[in-house]
């Protein structure tokens, strides 16, 4: 076995160990006595890695390659055609998801652990497409784009994305459109695949009663014949993506059949730090900085809901990140505050009134207090459960980082620092309102 290296919380009472394979599979395991497993496989590939090699990948690739991931040949295992007969069989939920620059697949289990491990990584480690499968999925995904197409609460979070950052990738739909997904072909699959699914790209993470040795046994028998690959060159196979700290457009208007407006104000977070522990700092201080301004517990929600300006349910968020295997790295970052209204226009009033008045008396300290007190309880609140750790844990390793440095990064911010974020990131350039209407207002 090759090195293990642990790393322990006192804080939390909590510790996890580490090694890597030598065909570059990562591991961490996190022991916990409860009455469940959980294991996850995060792959380095996302909605923006549109290329391969000298190929351009369609639109929507990487999400086509998650749904077949699933799939085995039938002839192979007694008539069964995908690892969810596998998991079922063992009493294992299982499921997967994608987002902008990663894909990961997961399982749940109180029993009989190592052979749900065993499907997982055999699942990840080979791929089986026909043409007729693909037909299939087609199908299948094309359906989905519709669907999201028609959710008008989509179009609305998709509209502030494209205002904001124009042709970057990262406002790309990650289903792909009808259009993008018919130029996949089984060779693309294989060719993503290739690419991108390599035991060096994928970290494994468990929770559960369960020791590294046996991880380590159970991975090295799935994946153990595998050889290291040489490091892979990305190359860019697509121009460079312009950039600009200023919004495309400052209002997009769709029309839906919607009962009530709905709206999402986008603002577009400049020159973001490029990685590491820079950029997770950029990252807290940003959900900070939002806990403060806009949680139901604050002056700007409480206001426009007992106004009536807003419907219950209004919802912040905020994306910060960067991927290596852009044409050219580079960091991206947005907050949106979205919700159901009777005038967006109001809601835009509001929130410019809003920010000037922070502009003007800075941030109230108590506020800020409160905001990282949450926020630390929030990441606490995550270690109380097996599917919670290793998820956590798998998704702060994808970035580089070890999730214990949280409390010296959170209690790091000032709020010196969450006042220059705010004062360079609320400015009326980057700002944008993405609006759903009902169909009548159109006539």
């Amino acid at each position: 076995m090759n090195k293990i290296i642990s790393r322990t919380c006192e804080r939390l009472e909590e510790g996890y160990t580490e090694t890597r394979l030598p065909c570059g599979l990562r591991i961490l395991v996190c022991p916990k006595d409860r009455h469940s497993y959980h294991a996850a496989i995060t792959v380095g590939y996302g909605s923006m890695d549109r290329f391969a090699g000298e190929r351009t990948l369609p639109m929507g690739t990487a999400h086509f390659l998650e749904h077949k991931m699933f799939e085995r040949d039938p002839a192979l295992f007694g008539g069964s055609d995908s690892y969810d007969d596998e998991f079922s069989t063992v009493g294992a939920e299982s499921n997967a998801y994608i987002s902008h620059d990663r894909t990961v697949y997961y399982f749940s289990c109180t029993d009989r652990f190592p052979e749900a491990l065993r499907a997982l990584l055999s699942m990840v480690s080979e791929l089986y497409v026909t043409k007729q499968s693909v037909s299939r999925e087609r199908a299948i995904i094309g359906e989905e784009i519709r669907m999201n197409t028609d959710d008008p609460w989509e179009r609305c979070s998709a509209g502030a994305r494209t205002a904001l950052f124009g042709r970057h990738p990262l406002q790309e739909e990650i289903c792909g459109t009808l259009s993008s997904i018919r130029r996949i072909t089984p060779a693309i699959l294989r060719e993503a695949f290739d690419t991108f699914y390599r035991p060096d790209n994928m970290i494994l993470t468990v929770c559960g009663r369960v020791s590294m040795e046996e991880v380590v046994a159970i991975a090295d028998s799935v994946m153990g014949g595998l050889a290291p690959k040489p490091p892979r060159a990305y190359q860019p196979a697509v121009p460079r993506v312009r950039v600009s700290a200023s919004a495309f457009s400052p209002r997009t208007i769709r029309y839906r059949p919607v009962s009530k407006p709905l709206f999402c104000i986008g603002v577009k977070c400049p020159a973001a730090p490029a990685e590491g522990k820079a950029l997770w700092k950029r990252d807290l201080t940003v959900s900070v900085l939002c806990e403060t301004l806009f949680s139901h517990a604050g002056d700007f929600y409480s206001t426009l809901f007992e106004s009536g300006t807003v419907s219950p349910g209004t919802s912040y968020g905020f994306l910060v990140g960067n991927s290596p295997r852009l044409p050219a790295p580079f960091a991206y970052g947005y907050f949106d505050l979205s919700g159901e209204c009777d005038d967006p226009d109001t809601v835009m009033d509001a929130f410019l009134a809003f920010v000037e008045r922070i502009r003007r008396e800075g941030l109230p300290r108590e506020d800020f207090e409160r905001a990282k007190r949450v926020i630390y309880a929030d990441f606490v609140a995550a270690f109380d459960t097996t599917e919670d750790v290793a998820s956590l844990l798998g998704s702060y390793v994808h970035d580089g980082l070890c999730a214990y440095d949280f409390f010296d990064a959170l209690e790091s911010i000032t709020l010196s620092e969450a006042e220059a974020l705010f004062d360079r990131v609320f400015r009326p350039e980057q700002y944008t309102l993405s609006a759903v209407l009902p169909l009548e207002a159109a006539e």
